[in-house]
Protein backbone atom coordinates (compact mmCIF):
# COMPACT_ATOMS: atom_id res chain seq x y z
CA UNK A 1 0.00 0.00 0.00
CA UNK A 2 2.82 2.42 0.48
CA UNK A 3 4.28 2.15 -2.74
CA UNK A 4 0.95 2.86 -4.66
CA UNK A 5 -0.48 5.28 -1.75
CA UNK A 6 1.73 8.43 -3.15
CA UNK A 7 2.83 11.59 -1.17
CA UNK A 8 -0.28 13.53 -1.05
CA UNK A 9 -1.12 12.81 2.10
CA UNK A 10 0.21 10.94 5.39
CA UNK A 11 0.35 7.24 5.50
CA UNK A 12 -0.82 5.53 8.22
CA UNK A 13 0.80 1.93 8.45
CA UNK A 14 -1.23 0.72 11.20
CA UNK A 15 -4.67 1.38 9.69
CA UNK A 16 -3.51 0.58 6.64
CA UNK A 17 -2.36 -2.85 7.89
CA UNK A 18 -5.70 -3.08 9.98
CA UNK A 19 -7.78 -2.65 6.60
CA UNK A 20 -5.71 -5.07 4.78
CA UNK A 21 -6.12 -7.69 7.47
CA UNK A 22 -10.08 -7.19 7.51
CA UNK A 23 -9.92 -7.52 4.22
CA UNK A 24 -8.10 -10.89 4.02
CA UNK A 25 -10.17 -12.52 6.84
CA UNK A 26 -13.41 -11.61 4.04
CA UNK A 27 -12.08 -13.61 1.18
CA UNK A 28 -12.44 -17.50 0.85
CA UNK A 29 -9.75 -18.40 -0.92
CA UNK A 30 -5.95 -17.02 -0.57
CA UNK A 31 -5.68 -17.77 -5.01
CA UNK A 32 -7.69 -14.58 -5.94
CA UNK A 33 -5.11 -12.05 -4.34
CA UNK A 34 -2.29 -14.04 -6.65
CA UNK A 35 -4.88 -13.92 -9.68
CA UNK A 36 -4.92 -10.32 -9.52
CA UNK A 37 -0.69 -9.58 -9.04
CA UNK A 38 -0.29 -12.20 -12.11
CA UNK A 39 -2.75 -10.33 -13.75
CA UNK A 40 -1.26 -7.24 -13.15
CA UNK A 41 2.69 -8.36 -13.75
CA UNK A 42 1.93 -10.04 -17.18
CA UNK A 43 -0.15 -6.82 -18.36
CA UNK A 44 1.48 -5.81 -21.82
CA UNK A 45 0.25 -1.69 -22.42
CA UNK A 46 -1.23 -1.63 -25.63
CA UNK A 47 -2.59 1.88 -26.59
CA UNK A 48 -3.64 0.53 -30.19
CA UNK A 49 -6.79 -1.34 -27.92
CA UNK A 50 -7.56 1.59 -26.84
CA UNK A 51 -9.17 2.47 -30.14
CA UNK A 52 -11.99 0.00 -29.40
CA UNK A 53 -13.78 2.29 -27.24
CA UNK A 54 -16.30 3.83 -28.64
CA UNK A 55 -18.42 5.85 -26.03
CA UNK A 56 -17.76 8.99 -23.86
CA UNK A 57 -14.73 8.10 -21.45
CA UNK A 58 -13.86 10.44 -18.13
CA UNK A 59 -10.45 9.94 -17.58
CA UNK A 60 -8.80 10.72 -14.20
CA UNK A 61 -5.51 10.27 -13.36
CA UNK A 62 -2.43 11.13 -11.25
CA UNK A 63 1.07 12.07 -11.56
CA UNK A 64 2.29 9.40 -8.69
CA UNK A 65 0.07 6.60 -9.73
CA UNK A 66 2.56 3.31 -9.65
CA UNK A 67 0.77 0.90 -11.67
CA UNK A 68 0.10 3.40 -14.49
CA UNK A 69 1.97 6.03 -15.79
CA UNK A 70 0.51 9.51 -16.94
CA UNK A 71 1.59 8.06 -20.24
CA UNK A 72 -1.83 6.25 -20.28
CA UNK A 73 -4.29 8.60 -19.59
CA UNK A 74 -2.44 10.72 -22.15
CA UNK A 75 -3.01 7.87 -24.34
CA UNK A 76 -6.78 7.65 -23.49
CA UNK A 77 -7.56 11.55 -24.04
CA UNK A 78 -5.75 11.38 -27.63
CA UNK A 79 -7.64 8.55 -28.64
CA UNK A 80 -10.85 9.81 -27.62
CA UNK A 81 -10.38 13.07 -29.22
CA UNK A 82 -9.49 11.72 -32.17
CA UNK A 83 -12.16 9.12 -32.32
CA UNK A 84 -14.70 12.35 -31.87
Amino acid sequence: MKAIYGNQFSFNEEKECALIIEDECRKSSLIKPFRQIIALVSYKYDPDVLHSLHVPTLVIHGDQDALFSTEHAVDLKIIYLTAS
